[in-house]
């Protein structure tokens, strides 16, 4: 089919099939006359494609999407993309309403400062910045954290290099295997366990020695097969040490954690707490020290 043909079958413009070509999103027969030859499999991948621009889909998630056997994963770290710029919509659309009954700018200017959630940029970068839905699993986690507003040249300071940190991340080129093993990690979690794990997490802190007597055996088999070398030369052990390699070397901790903290006070009173669980947690079972080694 040339395309001519597929332009109107798809209901695309010329350009656009071009541009989804040289994206790579399809690849055409060429003909000895030159002309591109379009098969069925290729229409109805444009088809596809054209359905996910409507849904306001980038072309990097659409690749995605038509390479991964776990399309929902990718569908949804883009969904909780659309609730954030939806909150971010709504609120700008009722400063404009202000506007327009009297052009209060005071009014306009309390409506985007009481409804806008100053820490949407950072939501947004994250579940941009890591591969598969890991992004969004640590938006969630951290938007236990991210609350209030940045009062003060000291938490202004903090937002900006942490959204630096997000900006650079996003442009560092991820290994492929890497990326492959973030997304299988995460791909079959939907947002509901991304939210219950961070809960759970945050109560066992808070109830170390309960989660300890209450998980014993499940915490010994757990720390018996991380510690083991058969973990260790695993897909999985593997993967454990590549991520926290990259992260390390990215500064995740020293830059990314380090203003967060000073972002959120409450984000630093977790990570308080989390010492102090830690410290009672590898008092009973030193061997977990291995972990993060």
């Amino acid at each position: 089919m040339y395309i001519n043909e597929v332009c109107k079958e798809c209901n695309l413009t010329k350009k656009a099939v071009e541009y989804y070509e040289k994206q790579g999103l399809i690849q055409p027969a060429t003909l000895e006359n030159g002309y591109r030859d379009y098969s069925e499999q290729d229409v109805a991948r444009l088809k596809e494609i054209a359905l996910l621009r409507k849904l306001d889909i980038g072309t990097a998630d659409i690749r995605a999407i038509l390479e991964s056997r776990n399309k929902a994963a990718i569908l949804s770290k883009n969904s909780y993309l659309q609730e954030l710029k939806l909150q971010k919509t709504t609120a700008q659309q009722h400063g404009i309403e202000a506007l327009i009954r009297n052009y209060d700018l005071n009014k306009a200017a309390q409506i985007i400062e009481q409804e806008i959630d100053p820490f949407l940029s950072i939501k947004e970068r994250l579940v941009q910045a890591f591969p598969g839905t890991l992004g969004m699993y640590l938006a969630i986690h951290f938007g236990f954290f991210l609350q209030g507003t940045i009062d003060g040249p000291e938490k202004e300071a903090a937002y900006r290099k942490c959204v630096a940190y997000l900006d650079g991340l996003e442009k560092t080129e991820i290994p492929e295997d890497l990326k492959r093993s973030i997304e299988a990690a995460f791909s079959l979690m939907e947002k509901s366990e991304m939210e219950k794990i961070s809960t759970g997490v945050a109560d066992s802190i808070e109830n170390i020695e309960t989660f300890m007597d209450e998980k014993e055996e499940f915490i010994q088999a757990y720390l018996e097969m991380r510690t083991s070398d058969e973990f260790k030369q695993s897909e999985a052990g593997k993967f454990q040490t590549l991520l926290r390699e990259m992260l390390q070397k990215s500064g995740y901790e020293c830059v990314f954690l380090h203003n967060l903290k000073i972002l959120s006070p409450d984000y630093r009173a977790y990570t308080e707490k989390l010492s102090a669980a830690d410290a009672v947690f590898l008092e009973k079972y030193p061997q977990a020290a291995d972990l993060n080694k």
